[in-house]
């Protein structure tokens, strides 16, 4: 399997090994292979070595952000100022909105995640963190396949292309239900149309606030 998220795959979707094993003659997989992780980009690792440097100063926005993304990478996260999570004035207080690419971040979690933020804090501030509201997306289309291509297989590309693109959206990010149709096309050149998409039933965008993260809750390619 490729190392990760190229290594993330619908259900039935693998259908052959790289090296034959004895009295082996098929395989498939009955469970999806899901929580494939990319490393770190250049780009990722530039825009935290910059929250590093801010971070020297200690208590500040930016020193706090490099504390929760130094944790592990994948992390998203939003900081909400002089505000209980119930959305209550009070100042000195802030809110920390975060996920680990689950959109339910363990109890474990969120205290490493306090535990770090609490070495950088000003002192007598006081802070909650909280893990992400979930807002499903199901996604629905009709593909036509091109011949030549099988339509099981090509479709399934379809499906983790968008499941995989909705389940890396950060904390507060938009789903526009335009890229959806996008997506599918990029996903093989074997998708030669796309019709009758929808988004949650509507033909909407999916915008999440400040506390909500978009993940798939469903993404059927027929």
């Amino acid at each position: 399997a490729a190392a990760g998220a190229a290594g993330n795959a619908a259900i039935g979707q693998v259908t052959s090994i790289s090296q034959a094993i004895s009295y082996i003659d098929t395989v498939t997989n009955a469970a999806a292979f899901i929580n494939g992780t990319d490393a770190e980009t250049d780009a990722a690792l530039r825009v935290r070595f910059v929250l590093y440097l801010a971070s020297l100063a200690r208590a500040t926005a930016a020193a706090i952000g490099f504390a929760i993304t130094s944790v592990r990478t994948g992390i998203s996260y939003k900081l909400i100022e002089n505000q209980q999570y119930n959305g209550a004035v009070d100042n000195g207080y802030f809110c920390i909105i975060v996920d680990d690419g689950t959109g339910s971040p363990s109890a474990d979690f969120l205290n490493t995640i306090a535990n770090a933020v609490d070495a950088y804090r000003g002192f007598t501030i006081r802070f909650g963190v909280f893990g992400p509201v979930v807002l499903n997306a199901a996604v629905t289309m009709t593909t036509t396949i091109a011949a030549g291509y099988d339509p099981v297989a090509t479709r399934a590309l379809a499906q983790v292309a968008i499941q995989n693109y909705i389940n890396a959206l950060p904390l507060g990010g938009m789903l526009p239900y335009s890229i959806l149709s996008s997506l599918a096309y990029g996903a093989s050149p074997g998708i030669t149309n796309v019709t009758g998409v929808q988004l949650n039933g509507t033909t909407a965008d999916l915008v999440p606030n400040a506390k909500q993260i978009a993940k798939a809750s469903s993404v059927v390619v027929s």
